[in-house]
């Protein structure tokens, strides 16, 4: 009679293909193409071209495409052309495209020459890092760049798009239904 004996090692197996399954069932919560829905935090921040401030509770009733950007990002580079045919092709409608730089430490003029170089079109915000606020980053959980965010007219998150970069078209498919949403009641 011959005997079959086990491996010490396939002891772990159950364990291990529970943390895959559990690995691939966390992923597909990251799913960008998944509409999310939960509010957007308000946030005030300056414009690096103008001075301004914006404030996102002012655009209540629109959508809002908000890039989370860095200055030495090649990605984020890349997707200023985009940006910019967004903002053209959309003009009059009711849709605030909105950078966001973070600045680590006094990177203001470095963040206006980015502006300059690539001819960005839309405003680009300075989130402004101290050690007593939150950063807005913090507030929408962005760990990488490029990052989108789009928030629809009734201040509710419905995409993020973490560490991505995304077509003219893919931005489109996005944006098209929320615009055709109407407008809250206040």
């Amino acid at each position: 009679m011959r005997t079959y004996t086990v491996h010490k090692s396939i002891r772990y197996l159950p364990g291990v293909l529970l943390a895959i399954l559990a690995g691939l069932f966390a992923c597909q919560n990251k799913n960008p193409t998944e509409p999310q829905k939960y509010a957007a935090p308000a946030f005030q921040l300056k414009d690096v071209t103008t001075g301004d401030t914006l404030d996102l509770r002012d655009t209540y009733g629109k959508v809002v495409l908000l890039e989370f950007l860095q200055y030495d990002c090649p990605a984020c580079q890349s997707e200023v052309p985009i940006m910019n045919q967004l903002k053209a092709d959309y003009e009059g409608q009711d849709l605030v495209i909105w950078g966001i730089a973070f600045n680590s430490i006094d990177s203001t003029n470095i963040v206006d020459n980015f502006v300059k170089k690539f001819d960005v079109t839309y405003p680009v915000l300075i989130d402004n890092m101290t050690l007593t606020t939150i950063h807005v980053w913090e507030g929408y959980n962005v760990n990488y760049t490029p990052t989108f965010v789009v928030i629809a007219r009734d201040g509710y998150i419905r995409y993020f798009y973490d560490q991505s970069t995304l077509t003219r078209n893919e931005f489109g498919n996005v944006l098209d239904p929320l615009l055709a949403e109407p407008e809250p009641d206040m």
